[in-house]
């Protein structure tokens, strides 16, 4: 290389033969490295489609293993067997399980208030604040709604009774209120619903038709386990009628709301509504809103609502409708 680079200097070379030399060099050096990337770009795509290869056989296995599995993918349809018989006029249990868990409702036609009025409903009680609750209500002359979860606490246990016995409604709302084990499948559903159902028809002698699902009728929890289809189906087969909601308190959202954001928040959202279906809470946690509620109630009056509670008849305020 040396001997070359002496003759090219003794060499005289006009400035475009030089020009050229150099550009043959760059050249060659370049076509040189791009073979090399060549080379290693062929072998990275033979070892994807080795990879991939080998994902599409491990894949192709565990579908086979698990085709016999039970529903719980939103691409496949979900087949409900009917038992055989009715029971009562709407409620038909489309599964074999918990057959008395059924209602029979409804022969009136549903129905829209002619008026605007305000339905107020609270979730996750009995408790302590329930009381408090029924008593305001009782002051203002109010019938709501409740949506109740489970209780070992003896005392709060007569309060499904006293919600009705002051004229009421009682729904459910869950027995133990935990996203990931009720709507982990249909019957991790119904098994935890049975609970509440029986809990409320044994403390009231009454058979609740309406409730709320927690986190709403539009959950992420539902989506995620793809239990939705299935939920839904064996609840309307069976006769119950499930409520969201239009106006909330946001009493649930943030931790130390205080009274006056909570009454801010339902009065706002009920203005302009014929039908406000308010969400509150009574968990004994629930201080501010019971707080709020006076305020919530007159300011609702001076809107124009009158009150009144839900019932199975009147035409209900769902997420997808």
């Amino acid at each position: 290389d040396f001997y070359i680079g002496v003759k090219i200097l003794e060499t005289e070379f006009d400035i475009k033969t030089l020009i050229i030399i150099v550009l043959i060099g760059a050249v060659g050096a370049l076509s040189s490295r791009l073979y090399t990337y060549k080379n290693k770009f062929i072998e990275l795509e033979q070892n994807f489609n080795d990879y991939k290869l080998e994902t599409d056989n491990l894949l192709s296995g565990f579908n086979k293993d698990n085709q016999n599995e039970p529903y719980n993918d939103e691409h496949i349809d979900y087949q409900p067997e009917i038992v055989d018989g009715e029971y009562g006029s709407c409620g038909v249990a489309l599964s074999e399980t918990f057959l008395d868990m059924v209602v029979d409702w409804r022969e009136d036609p549903v129905y829209n208030p002619e008026v605007n009025t305000a339905y107020l409903t609270f979730d996750d009680g009995p408790s302590d604040r329930t009381t408090e609750i029924l008593d305001i209500l009782d002051q203002y002359n109010i019938k709501a709604t409740f949506f109740t979860i489970g209780t070992k606490n003896v005392e709060n246990q007569e309060l499904y009774k006293e919600i009705v016995d002051r004229g009421h409604t009682l729904g459910m709302h869950s027995y133990s209120h935990k996203y990931d084990g009720i709507y982990n499948s249909r019957d991790a559903f119904l098994a935890d619903f049975y609970e509440i159902f029986s809990t409320i028809k044994d403390k009231t002698g009454s058979v609740p038709v309406l409730f709320r699902y927690p986190g709403g009728s539009n959950n992420r929890k539902m989506e995620e386990y793809g239990t939705e289809d299935s939920i839904k189906s064996e609840m309307e087969a069976r006769g119950f009628i499930y409520y969201d909601w239009n106006v909330s308190g946001e009493d649930a959202v943030y931790k130390n709301i205080s009274a006056n954001d909570i009454a801010y928040n339902v009065l706002s959202g009920a203005k302009g509504k014929h039908r406000a279906v308010i969400l509150l809470h009574d968990a004994s946690s629930k201080y501010s809103t019971v707080e709020a509620l006076p305020t919530i109630i007159e300011g609702l009056n001076e809107q124009g609502f009158v009150f009144d509670k839900l019932s199975p008849d009147l035409s209900p305020v769902q997420f997808n409708s």
